[in-house]
């Protein structure tokens, strides 16, 4: 599964107090991401929508410079290749034109499966990428989707997140006969109801509460964080959250509105350490970007170890940031929304050192890929790969501008964004581990 993380949004005071309205965990991963290296700023303000409340997986990077491509002396390397093995994207073709892609993973004989976010449909594609047929549609009745937040692939069948405005469900998909069935997520011990992050092999949900609470909106010039808990449920009627604990979470500021009837906004501050999740096999992965600290549980709920980056923390690039606020603010169309970026982007609130990591994409034999946090979008990214048992084994550059939603054993799979904001699928074979 692939991680998550929360998405910048504008929040208004009502009655003197805040309420959070929580993104979709994998829609909000992705606009965090853009936020970091100006490409949600390139592509456009698009309509932030409620959903999942916590902002796991938020999400950065390790700048990956001339001197550290390498990665970690000792470690071995995972060569990805420096061209697409298969690219899938087309602006003129409405069956290959993408707009918020939350899921991507490719089928053992090669074909592709992609999630569009705006369309709520699952599209697939043969292995040189012509386009098959649709699986699903935007809609409230079977089979359909109202916003859709991840995907798993298990064989041939495709399960599918949803955070629509009244309940959190998974819809099963066949790649061949289409929709299957849909499993309403209920839970005893969860006031506010919960949405699935991601899927364990033994088919329990990792999951977080949903829905909206107050939020007392931190005071001007500062940054705080929020708390999230995280549990696993084994879907019955209804089933039982085993939580986990709780977790700092999404990092908030609050900045001064120019015009209407509230003055107070408050948006996700991209450049605080976040709360980052995710599974491979029958393990859950959860960290904190702000200390760097990987905790590691079994498909029971229960602790087994912890995963340690072999890289240090790094301050942060201030000559980057200041060329992405300057960027940022020459393409903002409002006063608040500079307000917005100028509040985001002061020094005083930043943290001397950049998050830890950004994102976990689960690999193969239960491998977990863990990506730095990268600000410049035009520098490839570097992953450092953990085995199952939680240590460091190898390395792995990522090309610029490519967000990674599966890896298999010869290959990684993706979407490319380029400066103007266009999606495109891509496939890159992954070369065997050197020494």
């Amino acid at each position: 599964m692939i991680p998550i993380a929360f998405s910048h949004q504008r929040l208004l005071t009502r009655d003197g107090h805040e309420q959070r309205a929580c993104a979709s965990v994998h829609e909000s991963q992705r606009r965090v991401e853009e936020t970091r290296g100006q490409l949600r700023r390139r592509a456009g303000a698009r309509p932030y929508r409620h959903a999942l409340h916590v902002l796991l997986a938020l999400s950065l990077s390790t700048s990956v410079g001339a001197q550290n491509r390498q990665g970690p002396r000792g470690l071995d390397e995972r060569r990805v290749a420096l061209k697409p093995l298969l690219t899938i994207g087309d602006e003129s073709d409405d069956a290959k034109r993408f707009d918020r892609i939350v899921g991507v993973t490719r089928l053992p004989g090669g074909e592709v499966v992609v999630l569009d976010g705006a369309s709520q449909e699952l599209r697939v594609y043969a292995s040189n990428g012509d386009f098959m047929r649709r699986i699903g549609r935007r809609g409230a009745g079977p089979g359909e989707l109202e916003n859709a937040t991840a995907l798993w692939r298990v064989r041939d069948s495709l399960f599918v997140a949803e955070q629509p405005p009244a309940q959190s469900r998974v819809n099963v998909y066949d790649v061949r006969e289409g929709f299957k069935g849909r499993l309403l997520l209920r839970a005893r011990n969860a006031a506010r109801g919960v949405g699935a992050v991601a899927r364990l092999a033994n088919g329990a949900l990792l999951v977080v509460p949903a829905g909206f609470r107050p939020f007392v909106p931190p005071p001007y010039g500062r940054a705080v964080r929020d708390t999230t808990a995280v549990g696993l449920l084994q879907v019955g009627d209804p089933g039982e959250v085993r939580w986990m604990g709780e977790w700092p979470s999404a990092s908030w500021l609050s900045y001064a509105l120019s015009s209407g009837p509230v003055r107070t906004g408050v948006a996700r501050y991209s450049l605080g350490p976040v709360l980052v999740l995710g599974s491979s096999a029958d393990r859950v992965w959860i960290g904190d970007s702000g200390d760097g600290v990987i905790k590691r549980y079994d498909g029971a709920g229960t602790f087994v170890g912890v995963a340690r980056m072999p890289t240090d923390r790094r301050p942060y690039t201030d000559s980057i940031l200041a060329r992405v606020k300057v960027e940022a603010l020459g393409e903002a169309s409002t006063s608040d929304e500079r307000a917005r970026i100028e509040a985001e982007f002061e020094i005083g609130l930043r943290t001397r050192l950049a998050p830890a990591f950004a994102r976990f994409v689960p690999g193969p034999d239960g491998e977990m890929w863990v990506m730095a946090f990268n600000e410049d979008p035009n520098s490839r990214t570097q992953a450092v790969v953990f085995d199952v048992g939680g240590t460091a084994m190898a390395t792995a550059v990522v090309p610029a501008r490519v967000r990674v939603f599966e890896v298999g054993r010869d290959y990684l799979a993706g979407v490319h964004t380029s400066n103007e904001g266009v999606e495109s699928v891509v496939v890159y074979a992954l070369g065997s581990k050197v020494r």
